[in-house]
């Protein structure tokens, strides 16, 4: 049982059928909060009985996140959460906030549209990319072995050695490089992919065998997330780049899953309230960088600490010309003035401004701004409509 896709704050009409000895797992995956104390899934429920079993009848509503969630019920079924700003613009914005080509234009080349199930076509052209690049250029290298043989290697550990022949062993330990697969790069990949395969898409499965045949003698047991921070960058391996951006994308912030005993909760999804946080606070940093400085910091005051989304620098005078505060909900609510009221007061900034992905039905006054980002204009104007909306902005400033 596949329910139809829902978008963002939308509530699932299929009821899911989850046993009881799932569910209290389950309840945390959904309700575990990240750094925007946003939960994952909102879970309303009733106990009933199914064919003698202890059943948990859930009701699904999304929240900031997209993507695709397992659900662990008795059909094992597939929820998938839509951005409301449409797909097309969802990924206009990875786009943007990664800098790559390689994979939205192959996206858009298929000719992705509003009705897609987008997260699905990003995971087929994010693995059918990785294939097509491993077969026609897959990254070999120098890995250090270390190894007991019977004949001398590379360089001979002599300390080891003798510890072996303590032990009655005629080996020799030896520490030599090897060319092969087993390269930083490829571990990221078979890393990332790794985690994923639980909801890759049917048709990318293919490409996903064959990758995984590919990497075959790579080793992830000890890689982690954090050594992405050693991969280097040179000509001969810069094709990889937008990949291992993506990739470390995925694992960063998107990938979610929960793995307690012998049930898990794989999933593939993104944090929207982030991305699109992200996407303004770039557009800004490129089109005001003569003026000055944008930036994301947690201030302390004496009383308490704030953490406003984006801080506009005067360059010249020193001053917090302007806090922002973006939101990413569909509606104003009496809360939001409050925050950036706060955050205006805490770091003594001269105006502050609220920032939604579309239009809301407020009124500025003087010391605040209600503004919004149109996706349909950005799709039509580009790069004049980012110019035009940040102008926007600087005007409100020095008014």
């Amino acid at each position: 049982m596949n329910p139809d896709p829902i978008d963002e704050y939308k509530t699932c009409k299929t009821y899911f059928l989850i046993p009881e000895n799932k569910y209290a797992q389950f309840k945390v995956y959904c309700s575990k909060k990240d750094k925007k104390d946003i939960t994952k899934l909102k879970i309303k429920t009733r106990q009933k009985k199914h064919k003698g079993h202890n059943i948990r009848q859930v009701e699904l509503t999304a929240t900031s996140y997209v993507g695709i969630f397992n659900i662990p019920d008795i059909h094992n079924s597939t929820l998938i959460v839509r951005p409301k700003i449409g797909p097309i613009a969802f990924l206009q914005m990875l786009h943007y906030i990664n800098e790559q080509d390689i994979i939205i234009q192959k996206l858009f080349a298929h000719g992705l549209e509003e009705s897609s199930d987008f997260v699905k076509i990003f995971l087929h052209f994010l693995i059918s990319t990785i294939y097509e690049l491993l077969i026609t250029s897959i990254r070999k290298g120098y890995d250090l072995i270390n190894q007991d043989i019977s004949f001398v290697k590379g360089r001979v550990d002599y300390l080891k050695t003798i510890r072996n022949r303590s032990k009655s062993s005629n080996q020799l330990a030896c520490q030599y490089f090897r060319f092969n697969t087993n390269t930083l790069i490829n571990k990221a990949i078979k890393y990332t992919l790794f985690h994923i395969k639980d909801v890759i898409p049917q048709k990318s499965t293919i490409y996903y065998r064959e990758i995984i045949t590919l990497l075959n003698n790579v080793d992830i047991s000890n890689f982690n997330l954090n050594d992405f921070n050693r991969l280097t960058y040179n000509r001969l391996n810069i094709k990889y780049k937008g990949i291992l951006e993506f990739c470390f994308l995925i694992l960063k912030n998107q990938m979610v899953s929960l793995e307690t005993g012998k049930f898990s909760f794989p999933a593939f999804c993104f944090n929207s309230w982030n991305i699109f946080e992200a996407f303004i606070r770039k557009i800004l940093k490129i089109h005001c960088s003569k003026e000055y400085i944008v930036k994301k910091k947690r201030y302390y005051t004496m009383n308490e600490s704030v953490d406003p989304d984006i801080v506009l620098k005067n360059k010249k005078t020193r001053e917090k010309d302007l806090v922002i505060d973006v939101k990413y909900k569909e509606n104003w609510e009496k809360n939001d003035y409050n925050e950036i009221f706060t955050f205006k007061n805490s770091i003594h900034a001269k105006k502050g401004m609220l920032l939604y992905p579309q239009k809301v039905n407020r009124q500025n006054k003087p010391e605040f701004s209600y503004e919004f980002f149109d996706f349909i204009e950005w799709g039509n104007r580009k790069e004049k409509y980012l110019e035009a909306f940040v102008e926007k902005i600087l005007i409100y400033i020095k008014d």
